[in-house]
């Protein structure tokens, strides 16, 4: 992958996803080869709920042959999965060009309209609380002596976020539609977590979804109004999912990082692998552009709008991504052997663009 977006190769990588979410699936014998509906379809196989089974089905296998009972549950949670992925593609909502928040089963004229971003804006689903369980159990420190810990959990969305949603998606597709373009191909579940734990992730072992704090979704104390505040949260957990999906077919680094200690990143108190590093690298260099790209805009005589912030605010936010880029950089460039070459790549292509926007 490369740190300016690219929907025509983030299509390929999905594929290619799908292609190993089938191959689980016919290794488990959940799915024949050369199935045909009501097995999933290309379009079902990356949906969040089924592959979900499939990871949990390829995680069984590594334990030995599956059990006529293990086989049989699997069966049904793949069925399950599949009817979830059917009802999302013909109801979820979407947003489309004209700003609005369409459901995939309106008709006009005869013709059912599908948005332009068909992602459904998901509350609690059995693979969406799984999800949420495991991030909770990742979350770093036991709470303080007589305190319960700090929990998150799905919950359905309001009007407003929905709004604010659509709001989001008009800004990048003003600002940056090539990354808009990119975010359609990748992510299919936006789920909103209630609750201070978890401010946002995602997860592959439900590929295609991204979860985020409700405050992500509120306009925040220091000027970024909702609909970016949100808009910058969909590039960060966006790109996460397909940086997992390119690492399916392009290595970024040698498997020997595995042995590596830990290094200090940018976005976390707590050292991360090589790896996760790489990731944050991602993030922050495409947060960046973003800003930066706002920053630009022109709202001269009869163009598009002005800024959609305070300038000193979207300055400031620019400048603090671009130095921790520059940072996470830094670092990588340390470990530069340990990388491979569409990595250096892609390390080169975050250096400049924090060496040209200085």
């Amino acid at each position: 992958m490369d740190i300016e977006p690219d929907a025509a190769a983030a299509a390929r990588d999905q594929r290619e996803v799908a292609r190993l979410v089938r191959g689980a699936l016919h290794r488990a014998a959940l799915v024949a080869p050369g199935a045909r509906p009501p097995g999933p379809t290309a379009d079902d196989l990356i949906h969040p709920a089924v592959v979900e089974v499939a990871q949990d089905a390829q995680r069984a296998l590594r334990l030995g042959p599956l059990t006529a009972e293990r086989r049989a549950e699997l069966t049904d949670r793949l069925d399950a999965a599949v009817a979830v992925a059917v009802t999302a593609a013909r109801t979820a909502a979407g947003w489309d060009r004209s700003g609005l928040i369409l459901d995939n089963g309106r008709v006009v004229d005869g013709t059912p309209v599908r948005p332009a971003w068909a992602v459904e804006l998901a509350g609690p689903q059995p693979h969406v609380d799984r999800a949420v369980t495991r991030a909770l159990a990742g979350v770093p420190g036991p709470p303080a002596a007589g305190e319960s810990p700090p929990t998150s959990r799905a919950r359905a969305w309001t009007g407003t976020e929905r709004e604010v949603f659509a709001a989001a998606a008009r800004l990048l597709d003003g600002a940056w539609p090539a990354m808009l373009a990119e975010l359609t191909c990748t992510v299919r579940q936006i789920v909103v977590l209630g609750g201070p734990a978890l401010d946002g992730f995602t997860d592959f072992t439900v590929h295609g979804a991204v979860f985020l704090s409700g405050q992500r979704l509120t306009d925040e104390p220091d000027g970024l109004p909702a609909p970016l505040h949100l808009a910058e949260a969909l590039v960060h957990e966006g790109t996460h999912q397909r940086f997992n999906a390119a690492l399916v077919t392009t290595p970024l680094w040698h498997r020997a990082v595995d042995s590596l200690a830990p290094v200090p990143t940018p976005l976390r108190a707590d050292p991360r692998p090589l790896g996760g590093l790489f990731h944050q690298l991602v993030v922050l260099a495409r947060s960046a552009s973003l800003f930066g790209r706002l920053l630009a805009r022109d709202p001269g005589p009869g163009g598009h709008p002005g800024p959609v912030a305070d300038p000193q605010v979207l300055r400031a936010r620019h400048t603090h991504l671009l130095g921790d880029v520059r940072s996470a950089a830094a670092t990588l460039e340390a470990h530069r052997s340990s990388l491979t070459e569409a990595g250096r790549s892609v390390l080169a292509q975050a250096q400049a663009l924090a060496g040209a926007s200085r």
